[in-house]
C-alpha cells in the first residue's frame, strides 16, 4: 500500500468514525423533531451573534487603520505638574516651551491639554439647534497656541493658522471659547449632509473658524 492509498483508507476511517458517532444523534433528531428546530435556532442565533460580533469589530479596525492626519511618528509629550508652594503655572509653561523649541532636533512645541490618540482626553456635545431633545454629537477639543498645528504635523487644506494674537490664557473657571478654532475635515459629516460648519460656527460668535484640518 503506497502513500496515497493509506491517505484515502485514514480518511475513509475518519468519516466512518464521524458517521458512527453522529449516527444516534441525527436519529434522535429525527424522533423529536422540537429538539432539532430548537438546536437550528440556536445554532443560527450563535452565527448571527458571530457575525454581527466580526462586524463591530472589524468597523473599528478600519477605523483604526486610518490615516490619522498627524505626524504620530515624530511626536512626543511631556506631562509636567507643579506642587511647591509658589509654583506659577504660566511662567512655567512659557519657559519650558522656550527651552524645547531651541533644543535641537525639536522643530516646534506647542502646549495642549490633551494629547491626541492618547486614550483619554476633552470631549464636549455639539448640536445644530437648542433643547435638550436634539441630538448631539461628542466633540474632542484640543486647546493649543499658534505651533499647534506645525507640532501636530497637520495639513491645513482651508482658512488660517492660529496667530499669537488668537491665543489667550483660558482659566479653568471660564466657561466661554475663543473666538477662533480649526476643525477637521471629517466632523461636519457627523451632522449629516448639507450641514455648513463656517455659517453654524458663526451664529455661534465664532466667525473666522473656517480652517479645516486633514
Amino acid at each position: 500500500m503506497n502513500a496515497v492509498d493509506s491517505l484515502r483508507t485514514g480518511r475513509i476511517a475518519t468519516f466512518a468514525g464521524w458517521f458512527a458517532e453522529m449516527g444516534p444523534i441525527l436519529r434522535a433528531m429525527r424522533r423529536n423533531k422540537a429538539g432539532a428546530i430548537l438546536i437550528a435556532l440556536q445554532i443560527a442565533f450563535t452565527m448571527t451573534v458571530a457575525v454581527n460580533t466580526w462586524g463591530v469589530v472589524w468597523q473599528a479596525i478600519q477605523q483604526a487603520g486610518r490615516p490619522s492626519g498627524l505626524a504620530e511618528a515624530e511626536l512626543f509629550h511631556i506631562a509636567s505638574r507643579g506642587f511647591a508652594p509658589g509654583f506659577n503655572a504660566k511662567t512655567t509653561v512659557i519657559e519650558d516651551l522656550a527651552l524645547l523649541r531651541q533644543t535641537p532636533g525639536i522643530s516646534q512645541a506647542t502646549v495642549v491639554n490633551s494629547m491626541p490618540l492618547s486614550g483619554s482626553g476633552w470631549t464636549t456635545t455639539l448640536q445644530t439647534e437648542p433643547g435638550a431633545e436634539q441630538d448631539a454629537r461628542e466633540t474632542a477639543v484640543y486647546m493649543v497656541d499658534e505651533h499647534g498645528v506645525g507640532t501636530f504635523g497637520v495639513a491645513l487644506i482651508a482658512g488660517r493658522d492660529f496667530s499669537p494674537e488668537d491665543v489667550r490664557e483660558r482659566g479653568s473657571s471660564v466657561a466661554d471659547w475663543p473666538g477662533k478654532a480649526i476643525v477637521s475635515r471629517r466632523w461636519p459629516r457627523r451632522f449629516g449632509p448639507g450641514f455648513r460648519p463656517a455659517k453654524w460656527l458663526a451664529e455661534r460668535s465664532i466667525p473666522t473658524a473656517t480652517a479645516h484640518a486633514r
